[in-house]
């Protein structure tokens, strides 16, 4: 099961892995449900050691590049900046200044 991205540092890695133990199909269908529990358990205990303010700057931290002074006021003065910079990071589905 792939580890959300803002807690990945939390759990010290990208993917949690159980074993099974066994190589017969139908165990391993009745095996799963509570395998598949504790994994989700685990995560859940982990993003309750890390306060909500810090999954939020982490998160944030992960989606969007921070911008440069410069940039933020030429958002504020620009319309054509600020899709720009939407555009950039993947952001923006239509710039509504760009000719097709």
């Amino acid at each position: 099961m792939r580890v959300p991205k803002d807690l990945a540092p939390t759990l010290r890695k990208q993917e949690l892995k159980r074993s099974l133990n066994t190589k017969d199909f139908r165990e391993a269908r009745r095996r799963y449900q509570s395998s598949y529990g504790e994994l989700l358990r685990n995560i859940t205990e982990a993003r309750e050691r890390v306060p909500l303010d810090e999954v939020a700057k982490r998160a944030m931290a992960q989606t969007l590049t921070p911008m440069a002074e410069g940039t933020a006021k030429d958002i504020l003065r620009n319309p054509k900046a600020f899709f720009s910079w939407l555009n950039d990071e993947g952001l923006a589905t239509h710039n509504p200044f760009r000719k097709n």
